[in-house]
């Protein structure tokens, strides 16, 4: 693929049946020389996009060291009471309980990565007998299960002889 990534295969594991919001998770090579695993294919009813892979922020027990979530009110080690000045806000004032661990610098690389991913999970949830549909933005795919076809009639991985 040319633009901003030379990407050199896209690994997709549709989730079947979906976990939520959660519709399949793949891994990207660039260059044939990195990886990147566990992205993430989420639909709502915005759409469907792709998440990067995170992990879950955690922090440390003033009293044993212990690693525990941010959002943890006793220590999971030796139960002391945790601090309530955690956990870190983001813009909107939330607590930000994840954090990525990779993500694209530009939003031009971020476009082309989420359609090389999505042109990809629709041709693999394409393989898998589902019928993808166009989400609420009219562009991001959706799965849905094939309709069943009378018998007899052939269907796109079948020769037409029955």
């Amino acid at each position: 693929m040319t633009g901003p990534l030379n990407i050199t295969s896209i690994r997709v594991r549709v989730l079947s049946p979906p976990e939520g919001s959660l519709k399949a998770v793949c891994s990207v090579t660039i260059d044939e020389a990195f990886v990147i695993r566990d992205l993430k294919v989420v639909a709502n009813d915005k759409g469907t996009f792709i998440a990067m892979p995170s992990r879950r922020v955690s922090d440390r027990c003033p009293q044993c060291a212990a690693k525990n979530s941010i959002s943890a009110r006793y220590c999971n080690d030796c139960g002391t009471r945790l601090p309530q000045r955690r956990p870190t806000l983001d813009r909107s004032g939330r607590p930000r309980l994840y954090v990525d661990l990779v993500h694209p610098i530009s939003s031009e690389c971020r476009v082309h990565l989420q359609a090389a991913i999505l042109q990809a999970y629709t041709a693999e949830c394409a393989s898998m007998g589902e019928q993808v549909e166009a989400g609420a933005s009219g562009e991001a795919p959706h799965p849905q299960p094939a309709p069943e076809s009378p018998p007899g009639t052939p269907t796109a991985t079948s020769s037409g002889a029955t």
